[in-house]
């Protein structure tokens, strides 16, 4: 799900126009929420945690420490 780029069709060139690129390419930061057993670490999501998601992408630190992080892929509407 995180590992595809998404593209609609562009009206005036016919050809697709990418929105947004996979989460996993070069460079991006990703937040993975999960547990840690021994050496090994489980990706979890708790039904009742603050977070909906168990990866978000970051897409801003500011100097102060806060990040600024994106849950949700872009949506294309049928």
């Amino acid at each position: 799900f995180y590992d595809r780029s998404i593209s609609i069709p562009d009206e005036e060139t016919g050809k697709n126009k990418v929105v947004e690129r996979s989460w996993f390419t070069r460079g991006n930061i990703l937040m993975i929420r999960g547990i840690r057993r021994g050496s090994h670490f489980a990706v979890k999501n708790y039904k009742n945690s603050l977070w909906t998601h168990s990866v978000s992408l970051v897409e801003k630190i500011y100097d102060d420490g806060i990040c600024l992080t994106k849950d949700e892929r872009y949506r294309i509407e049928d």
